[in-house]
This record gives structure tokens, sequence and C-alpha cells, in this order.
């Protein structure tokens, strides 16, 4: 009888620790990027081709590696950031878990050169599959070299889930500009198929990075920021509340210059903006947090993507109070604002569900469930308008019942229909700038514009470009003249980019008229008159799909005659 138990071979578990470190091409650049900082470099350059899924390259002029140690390196957990437990609490380094240089080899064809300075020469080593097949010594500049080709060459169902080769290069992107950003003393340079796509030099201030990768026109929108506590040193940039994006994915957060996600640090940022920014709105900020690393566990995510802290209230507190007093030394905020200095992280974060749970009358029997609404044809114009609640919510009366139409949804509804007809038939109507309006976006942006020019063009957007990260608008679509349509462009970049997109290519085409569609909806708060709401229910009875957003959200809500008796206790 064979045993059921039994030990992996060093093949099998070489491979699944290549798994939890290395996801994609953009984990290789990362986890060698990281080597490079943690070897004193000041001059990193990063060389791809075929957005990483044929050859990554990392070149820097670092310390580099003895050859007796090189190969001691190449084995799992060999590191030479820590040497016991009692300095897991005390890092200060990106990489520790001597787990990249053997993980990315076991999964790929790697060459490694590296010389110390001291050294005359360099030594040489190529292995595959984890395997050393060629070791000498070489010619070379003191530093570090890695080339990393064919990644999961061995892995053939890992391989075939990489993405295409412009969405690998936009998460490399992501992972450079994050470095470059955390550490601007350091130069980077990124290379793609040998054509330089980012170059950020050397420098002290952090706010000469910021607008070289964010642009010079919206780091004009960003306010500095610099607090020092006890407990920690906050510096870094927040937008000014009319500078937004459509996702939280311009919220930056470096812990001791290490890039990271946290909630609550998100949560931190966005309350001292709720009062002046819709819900679906969200500033920018790019914040360094310098605190003592034995108050920050950064060991609690295999790829380091996570922190946590040992006083987050304390952290919560810090942050949201250091921005509230940003803002309100300028004339944006008028009146006190409540930032719930002594509650709870996770007294914050129930504050929603307790909102959701208090807001109908407990004798008002719930929704079950949510469900598509089919208005009968000509529903819309059978019902009575007795007025507004809210500028927001037209309040009509069918057969005694209460009908609340939301008119941002409805008009959006609308306004989805018009421009997807548009764009069906021959693209969306285009409209010439008097004058052509130069436009700045970031390396992620550009690489998506130049990959999507032509499909632009039916949306009703010409773009020429104008070098390096410059374009030229020259038309932009009909119904977006005299409006803020740059907005709604970058709101339009923000959205896809985001979702990791390269391609304007099937569920991308709907998610653009959404969103085209919203930015040219009739808001809330905007005052309707009778004429205006009339002709609004009108073209709703001639569309399709008439009783939802193109988001999904309902249009309309009906409140029946014996549920308005119940509230009143009348049954």
């Amino acid at each position: 009888m064979s045993p059921k138990i039994h030990q992996l071979s060093s093949d099998v578990v070489a491979k699944i620790a290549a798994g939890e470190v290395i996801e994609r091409p953009a984990s290789v650049v990362k986890e060698l990027v990281e080597n490079s900082i943690d070897a004193k470099a000041t001059d990193i350059e990063v060389h791809l081709f075929d957005g990483g899924k044929k050859i990554i390259e990392v070149v820097d002029n670092g310390e580099g590696i003895e050859p007796q140690e090189i190969e001691i390196a190449l084995k799992r957990h060999a590191t030479s950031k820590i040497k016991s437990v009692e300095e897991l609490w005390e890092l200060s380094s990106l990489g520790f878990r001597g787990e990249a240089l053997p993980s990315i080899a076991s999964v790929s064809i790697m060459e490694i050169s590296s010389r110390v300075k001291e050294n005359i020469s360099g030594i040489y080593l190529k292995l595959e599959g984890g395997k050393i097949k060629e070791k000498h010594e070489t010619g070379m500049p003191s530093g570090t070299k890695v080339k990393v080709e064919e990644l999961f060459f061995n892995l053939p169902a890992r391989k075939k889930f990489l993405k295409s080769t412009s969405t690998e290069l936009l998460h490399i992107t992501d992972n450079v500009n994050f470095f470059a950003l955390g550490f601007p003393n350091i130069s980077f340079s990124l290379f793609h198929n040998g054509k330089l796509l980012l170059r950020a030099l050397k420098s002290e201030e952090v706010g000469a990075r910021v607008r070289e990768i964010f642009g010079k026109t919206l780091f004009e929108g960003l306010v500095p920021i610099k607090r020092d506590y006890n407990m920690l040193k906050l510096s870094g940039y927040i937008s000014r509340p009319e500078i937004t994006r459509s996702s939280s994915k311009n919220i930056l957060f470096f812990v001791n210059r290490r890039i990271v996600k946290d909630k609550m640090l998100l949560s931190s940022v966005i309350q001292p903006y709720r009062h002046f920014l819709s819900k679906d709105k969200y500033p920018i900020s790019i914040l360094y947090i310098d605190i003592a690393p034995h108050l920050v566990d950064v060991n609690v995510h295999p790829q380091k993507a996570e922190v946590r802290f040992r006083e987050p209230n304390m952290v919560f507190r810090l942050i949201a109070q250091s921005i509230k007093e940003e803002l309100k030394r300028s004339s944006w905020v008028k009146e006190e604002i409540n930032f719930y200095a002594q509650r709870t992280v996770e007294q914050i974060r129930e504050k929603s569900s307790f909102f959701a749970s208090s807001f109908f009358d407990k004798n008002v029997a719930p929704q079950k469930k949510m469900e598509i609404a089919f208005p009968k044809k000509g529903f819309y114009q059978s019902l009575k308008i007795i007025g507004s609640l809210a500028n927001t919510y037209i309040l009509c009366e069918l057969d005694e019942d209460l009908i609340l139409v939301d008119q941002h949804a409805a008009h959006e509804r609308v306004m989805f229909e018009k421009l997807k007809k548009q764009y069906e038939n021959k693209g969306i109507i285009r409209q010439a700038l008097v004058v052509s309006y130069p436009l700045e976006l970031s390396l992620k942006e550009r690489l998506f514009v130049e990959e999507n020019m032509e499909a632009l063009i039916k949306f009703g957007f010409l773009i020429e470009p104008f070098g390096g990260n410059h374009f030229i608008v020259k038309e932009i679509p009909s119904f977006l003249a005299g409006k803020d349509w740059e907005s709604l462009f970058k709101d339009l970049l923000e959205e896809i980019i985001s979702k990791g997109v390269s391609k304007i290519i099937g569920d991308v085409k709907e998610k653009m008229l959404i969103t085209m569609a919203c930015h040219n909806a009739i808001r809330a708060k905007d005052s309707l008159n009778r004429i205006e709401i009339e002709a609004l229910f009108k073209e709703l009875d001639s569309i399709p799909f008439s009783g939802n957003c193109p988001h999904g959200r309902p249009i309309y809500i009906r409140i029946s005659n014996d549920s308005v008796k119940k509230m009143f206790k009348r049954e």
C-alpha cells in the first residue's frame, strides 16, 4: 500500500514558492529593483522586450555580489538583509525573505552578472529552471545585471494566463513609477523594445519627482503637506478639491519609502474630503509616512504589498487631522468638520452600515431583491408630476402610489442610448476645437492612448502625439463643447487603465460610453422645470431598458399607498 502522505520534491517546492512571489513579469521587475535599491544603487535601468514576457533585464550600479557568495544568493532563504528573528521588527530594507532570486530562477532562463568595486572582474552565472548551466569570470562595471528570459517556460499553464504585451507593460510601468516616487534620490530608466519610456533623474526634492511622474499640469493642482509628530513624520502632496479622479488608484502611500496598500490609510485620506467631493470622486495624494520600523510589520504579505501598524487608530487620526488642517488653511472648507477624532477605525468602517440599517422605518418591509424593472410603454408620460425632492428626485403620482424618479439615473440612460446609437453608426459626432489643446499624460496614460488612437476617434477624440508624454487634442465629442471635456477624458483613462486594460475592446467600449453618458447627464441638485421633466419622460418612453441606468441602479422607485398608510399607522 503506497503512503498517502509524502514529502514534495525540492523542484516542486521551488515552483510553489515561485508561484507565491512571481505572478507576472511585473513581479520579477519589482523583486529585482528592490534588490538593486537595497544594494545601494543610485542608477537603475529596466529593459523589457514583449512586455517582459520575452526578456526582463535590470541593471544597477550597486554594491554587487562577491564571487564566492553568488551561488548562495540563488538558494532559498538566503539573504543579506537579516540574521535573526528579532531583526524582523527592525526592518529597513525592501527585500528580506531570500525568495526572489531562487524563485525567479526556477521558472525562467536567468543570467546574472555581478562585480564588487574592489574586484577587477565580475562573476557570471547562467541558470535554466534553477539549475546552474554556466559559470565564469566576466568583465563589467561594478554593480549587478540580471537578465530573465522566457518567464514560465517550464510552467506552460502559468504562462498561458499572462495578458497582452500592453497589459503586462502597464503593470510594470506602475511598479517603476512607484519606485521612482519612493526613491527620488535614485535615477530610474525604463526601456521597452529598445525605446526609452521613462527617465527619472535623481533629485533630492520629492516634488521634482512627483512632477516628473504625474506631469506639470496635475502637479500644479497639488498642495504640499508636512507634519512631524513624535510617532511618525508625514509629508507629500494632496490635491485641491477640484482635482479628482473616478477611483482611488491615485491615492498612494509610501511607508518608510515602501509602496503599500491599506484600507485604513485610504480611509484616513478620503474622510477629510467627504464634505466637498461626491461619493464617486476621489482625491489624489502621494503621502510619505516615516515611522520607526518596530511600529510597523511589513512581514504580513508574500509580496510585501501590505503592512500592519501597531497603533493603527493613532496613525489614522494623525493623517486625517493633518489633511484636515491643510485643507482648512484654504478657502475650500467653510465649516468645522467632525473627523471622528475620538473614534476607532472599526467604528468608522461600520458607519455606512449603521446609516443603511437605520434609514427606513422598521414597519416598512425591506425589498428581498432588487430586480431590473421593465416599465410598460408610455409609463413615464402617464405619471402625474407633483414636485421635486432636493432637486434630485422627481416626485410623481400614479394610481395613488408615490413614484420617485432619480433624474440623474434617468438622463444617464437616455444619454447612453443616444451615444451608443451614434457609436454603432459612424462614431460619436466630433467638433473641432478652435485652438488645438495641449494635453500632458502620465506614462501609463500615454501608452494606452498610443495603443488606442484609432479607437478613440470613434469615441469623438482626435488626438495626435507631440513628443514624449505630450499630445495635441484637435477634436472632441460635440456634446462636450463648452464643458470640462478634459476631466471626462482623464476619468475615462483612469477607469479603464486601473483595471489593467490595454485596449478598447468588448466591455471596455460599453464602459466608456457609460462614463461619457454619466458626465453629460443632468446631475443631482440640478433644478428642472416641468417642461424639462416632461421632455425627459418622453425620451425615457422611447428607449429600451428604461427602468435602470447603465450602471444598473433603478431609475424609479414605487412606494404603494398601503405602505405610506402603514408608515402613518393608518392600518
